[in-house]
């Protein structure tokens, strides 16, 4: 119950003194940094997301401190927490609390330095394209930046990352459905051409699983 005494304390200091919440995320960052797995504790996580959303733009100037404190080392532990903790078993991550920042904010930071700061966000975007989850950020970072490299391929790390049950090509070819829409929602082209890459990469890994689904009927 230790967690749970704890974050009621911090509400109620919150309330009481509003003032003290971004110091407070200031502590919460600085201590993911030295244990990792508070980025997605029960307690610690929702906290720093509600400071976020009291203050998101003040909050990713203090995120964007501790970035820069480490650069060009990534702060694992922050991307973690940004994009959501861990992911949730047979359900996409679409709850990233970097979805709550100014998408213009993200953007001044990165064009600072594009390239190794445009590829450290892709790997905390959501994993969505639909602008209820915040798939505005996902689209903004291929549109403006998706001629490099490491940007693709975090977002498509972002995109393949969780757990299923069931048929692996059950499952991957639910993901393809989703590609397909928004394929033919017309998100401009540079956004349509890794769309077109990703459905092409799940092509070949349903017809993979199919196959070794296949395999394992038989001998079974």
């Amino acid at each position: 119950m230790r967690g749970y005494y704890w974050k009621q304390v911090c509400d109620k200091l919150i309330a009481w003194k509003p003032a003290l919440a971004l110091p407070l995320l200031d502590c919460l960052l600085s201590a993911m940094r030295d244990e990792y797995r508070l980025s997605y504790d029960n307690y610690v996580h929702p906290m720093a997301d509600e400071i976020v959303r009291r203050s998101p733009k003040e909050s990713w100037e203090l995120v964007c401190r501790h970035f820069e404190a480490t650069l060009p080392m990534w702060r694992g532990d922050l991307i973690n927490w940004l994009k959501g903790g861990l992911p949730r078993f047979d359900s996409d991550r679409a709850n990233a609390i970097i979805a709550e920042i100014p998408i213009q904010s993200v953007i001044c930071w990165i064009d600072v330095d594009p390239e190794p700061r445009a590829t450290l966000v892709a790997h905390a975007a959501p994993n969505t394209l639909d602008e209820k989850n915040g798939g505005g950020l996902t689209k903004e970072l291929l549109s403006r930046y998706g001629s490099i490299r490491g940007v693709r391929n975090g977002i498509s790390a972002n995109f393949h990352s969780g757990g299923y049950s069931g048929p692996a090509s059950v499952y991957l070819r639910g993901k393809r459905d989703k590609f397909r829409k928004w394929l033919s929602e017309g998100l401009g082209p540079d956004i349509s051409q890794w769309i077109e890459e990703e459905i092409e990469y799940l092509d070949q890994r349903i017809e993979r699983e199919e196959i070794n689904e296949e395999r394992d009927d038989f001998h079974g």
